[in-house]
């Protein structure tokens, strides 16, 4: 019997096992808190948040919550960093996509990343690669900010393009506003963690200096 076994055993013994390909996760990599605060996660299955503890890595599909007194940055796969502000919460839900339910965050990776990135926000999504942005998710209206390249930015079955400097609010019912930042520097000084938001910040421009105005996309009035 034993040489019958043998004799069927097609496949060497020491042939390597195959092995599935690894799951994704993220980690927190900084956390500023000014109490006795932590970051909190809530991974799928489970019934409520706990808080985050040293060294324990994010699974793909997690919530990550941010309480009112704490920010923290989450090194993604790819190089990428995600900083969040006090009172956000986001959802890891793939390797190159989150879902930023509310809050304030900041989404960077290296330039001459290939693979698009996909943020969603509760009333649009933005697509970018290699480029730093910052978003404000909010109930009636979120905030898109581009501080570097382009992103591509999509609203009620449609899609355009924004440009570095430009802010464009996604608006609940009604089309897009696109604007030149008022202040770009403060809008990602904060996520300088460990640095005061004033340090941080770039120098404002001086009032009285240029005009603000507001443009919908495809429309020729400002």
């Amino acid at each position: 019997m034993s040489g019958l076994v043998a004799s069927c055993n097609t496949e060497p013994s020491d042939a390597p096992a195959k092995a599935d390909a690894p799951e994704w996760t993220a980690e927190v990599s900084e956390v500023d808190t000014t109490t006795q605060q932590n970051v909190e996660v809530k991974t799928i299955g489970a019934a409520d948040f706990a808080p985050w503890r040293g060294g324990q890595p994010i699974p793909a599909g997690a919530t990550v919550r941010t309480p009112a007194t704490v920010k923290a940055a989450i090194a993604l796969p790819h190089e990428g960093r995600l900083t969040l502000n006090h009172s956000t919460s986001v959802e890891l839900a793939e390797a190159h996509k989150l879902i930023l339910t509310s809050g304030e965050a900041v989404l960077e990776y290296p330039p001459g990343k290939k693979d698009d990135v996909h943020m969603l926000l509760p009333q649009g999504e933005a697509i970018l690669h290699g480029t730093k942005v910052a978003f404000v998710a909010g109930e009636k209206d979120s905030t898109i900010t581009i501080t570097q390249g382009l992103v591509e930015v999509r609203h009620d079955g449609q899609s355009f393009e924004g440009r570095a400097g430009q802010e464009i609010v996604l608006r609940t019912g009604a089309a897009p506003l696109v604007t030149q930042s008022p202040d770009l520097g403060r809008r990602v000084g904060w996520s300088q963690l460990g640095e005061s938001e004033a340090a941080a910040a770039l120098p404002e421009v001086p009032r009285g200096l240029g005009k603000l105005v507001g443009k919908i996309p495809g429309g020729e009035s400002e």
